[in-house]
C-alpha cells in the first residue's frame, strides 16, 4: 500500500527528480527557477544546493556509482557536481539547451543531447565524443542496456544509434515522424520510440524489421519496458497502453490492455526497479500502483495527494517514491506490502 510519509517546500516547481543509486539515497530535485539540491529523505532535509546561471533545471542524473551528479536545462549549459559536495559544479557549454542527459549504466560517461548535438562527457566535464545529430533536435536518448560506449537518440524522422569511437551513426531507423520517447528492450531485443502524431513504433533487433501500432489518443508520451521485458508500458493523455512481449513473435495485431483509472493526463509511468510493478501519476494529483501478472496488470492501491503531480522516481530498494507537484512541493511516499514489510 502506498503512504504519505514526507512533504517539503520546493522553491519553485520541480522539473525533475532522481534518487541516487547507492545506499544512502539521497533525492535530487532540479527546479524551474534554476536550482538544483540534495535531498536525504525520512525526514526531508536539504543538504546541498546550487543556484545555477540557466533558467531551469528539467534533466537530472547521477552516474552509476551515485558520486556524480548532473543538471541541465533551458540555458546552453550542462553542471556536474562532483562527490565532494564543496567542490564548485563543473560547468560545460553547449551549443542549445539540454533536451536530455543519461549516465552511462556501468561507467561514468554522460551523454547530453543539447539540440542538433550529442555530447559524451568525462566526469570532470571533459568532451570524449561530440556528434552532429543533422538537421533535426534530438529530443531524447538511452543507452544501450548491454553494450557500452552505444546509445540511440529520437528526433523528428525516426531513431540514430551511435557508438563511442566512430565519426558517423551505426543505424538510422527511418519513419517520418516527431519522436520524442524512447527505450531499448532489457536483452536488446527491441527498440521502441513514442511519436507525437499518436503513433508507436518499434524495431526488432539485429533485423531491424519494423512494427507501428496507430490509434492513440494522443501523442505517445512515455514508453518502458518491464517486467522482464515481457511488457511494453505506453501512455497517452490518460490512457495507459500495455502490450505484451513474446519471443520471436511481433505484438501486431495482438490486442494490448488499455487502463484508463485516470481522468487526469499521466505524468508519471515508471516501472519499479525490479519490474514487477507500476507506478502512475496525473496531473490530477491521482497516483496508482499497479502490479503485473502474467496475462494481465492488477491495480494495487491508489493515493490522492490534493496537486497535479510533476515528476517522479524510484528508490533503489524499490520501496519509496520521491514525487514534485506543480505547486512546487517535495513528497515521500512509502511502499508497505501487507504483512511483509517495505519492498
Amino acid at each position: 500500500m502506498m503512504q504519505l510519509l514526507e512533504l517539503a517546500d520546493l522553491p519553485e516547481c520541480g522539473l525533475s527528480v532522481a534518487f541516487s543509486p547507492g545506499a544512502q539515497a539521497e533525492v535530487a530535485v532540479g527546479c524551474a527557477d534554476g536550482s538544483l539540491s540534495v535531498w536525504a529523505p525520512s525526514p526531508w532535509a536539504e543538504t546541498a544546493r546550487w543556484e545555477l546561471p540557466v533558467l531551469s533545471v528539467s534533466r537530472v542524473g547521477w552516474s552509476a556509482n551515485g558520486g556524480w551528479l548532473a543538471g541541465g536545462g533551458e540555458g546552453q549549459q550542462v553542471f556536474i557536481v562532483p562527490p565532494e559536495r564543496g567542490s564548485p559544479p563543473t560547468r560545460v557549454r553547449l551549443p542549445a539547451m539540454v533536451h536530455d542527459l543519461c549516465w552511462s549504466p556501468r561507467g561514468a560517461t554522460l551523454a547530453v543531447a543539447a539540440g542538433k548535438e550529442l555530447v559524451l562527457l568525462d566526469p570532470g566535464g571533459e568532451v570524449r565524443e561530440r556528434w552532429n545529430t543533422g538537421e533535426h533536435t534530438a529530443e531524447a536518448l538511452a543507452w544501450h542496456p548491454r553494450e557500452d560506449g552505444r546509445l540511440a537518440t529520437a528526433h523528428f524522422g525516426g531513431l540514430t544509434l551511435w557508438r563511442e569511437g566512430r565519426p558517423e551513426p551505426t543505424e538510422r531507423l527511418t519513419w517520418q515522424e516527431p519522436f520524442g520517447t524512447l527505450a531499448w528492450h532489457p536483452a536488446a531485443a527491441w527498440i521502441a520510440a513514442g511519436s507525437h502524431e499518436q503513433t508507436l513504433h518499434l524495431w526488432k533487433l539485429p533485423s531491424l524489421d519494423d512494427v507501428m501500432m496507430r490509434g492513440y489518443p494522443g501523442k505517445v508520451s512515455h514508453v518502458l519496458f518491464a517486467y522482464r521485458g515481457e511488457r511494453l508500458v505506453t501512455a497517452a493523455k490518460n490512457a495507459l497502453v500495455i502490450w505484451t512481449l513474446r519471443p520471436e513473435a511481433s505484438p501486431e495485431g495482438q490486442h494490448p490492455e488499455i487502463l484508463e483509472l485516470h481522468q487526469g493526463g499521466l505524468s508519471c509511468v515508471l516501472a519499479s526497479p525490479s519490474g514487477s510493478h507500476l507506478f502512475t501519476a496525473d496531473s490530477e494529483g491521482i497516483m496508482a500502483l499497479w502490479r503485473f501478472r502474467r496475462g494481465e496488470t492488477v491495480l494495487v492501491d491508489t493515493l490522492g495527494l490534493g496537486v497535479g503531480i510533476q515528476r517522479a522516481a524510484w528508490s533503489p530498494r524499490g520501496d519509496r517514491l520521491a514525487l514534485t507537484t506543480e505547486e512546487g512541493g517535495l513528497a515521500l511516499v512509502g511502499l508497505l506490502s501487507a504483512g511483509a514489510g517495505l519492498w
